[in-house]
């Protein structure tokens, strides 16, 4: 009688280990600091699913050639702290993209005032320009940790 209650418990057991092993399994990410308990528990399925929405866009045309003459961005914009290297139309072609991918509803409003671009009044386009800084910093300066950055 005992190896029979052993033997469908076993049995029991295996099915039951089988079927978590096929299941959908969770993946806990933590969310803000140790011991805060704020974990966010994703499934394999879920962040496949969500890999096209997140992917960097194509660019949209290939970069322009330089035209001769034209004015440096510093004598075109006002308040260029960060791009100061690149040309005007790189420039354009850069701030497209950002706009395009970060917020393709809202456009150039989303970090700057459209009646003053220069203006820092938007909390969103200093933060822009620190993560542009904080970049530049990384791939400049941190090589040995991210390798160089493509070119």
């Amino acid at each position: 009688m005992i190896r029979i209650f052993v033997a469908v418990a076993a049995a029991f057991a295996g099915v039951l280990f089988l079927g978590y092993m096929l299941t959908d399994r969770t993946q806990p990410v933590q969310r803000g600091f140790r011991g805060t308990g704020m974990v966010v528990m994703y499934t394999p399925a879920a962040v496949e699913s969500l890999k096209p929405i997140n992917a960097i866009p194509e660019p949209e045309d290939p970069a322009d050639p330089p035209i001769i003459g034209q004015p440096t961005i510093t004598e075109r914009y006002k308040n260029i702290q960060v791009l100061k290297d690149l040309s005007v139309n790189e420039l354009s072609r850069v701030m497209a993209a950002f706009s395009t991918w970060v917020a393709p509803e809202v456009g150039c409003e989303y970090c700057h005032n459209t009646k003053n671009m220069a203006s820092d009044e938007k909390y969103t386009k200093v933060v822009a320009r620190r993560m542009l800084q904080m970049t530049r910093t990384i791939n400049n300066e941190w090589t040995q940790h991210v390798g160089y950055p493509p070119a």
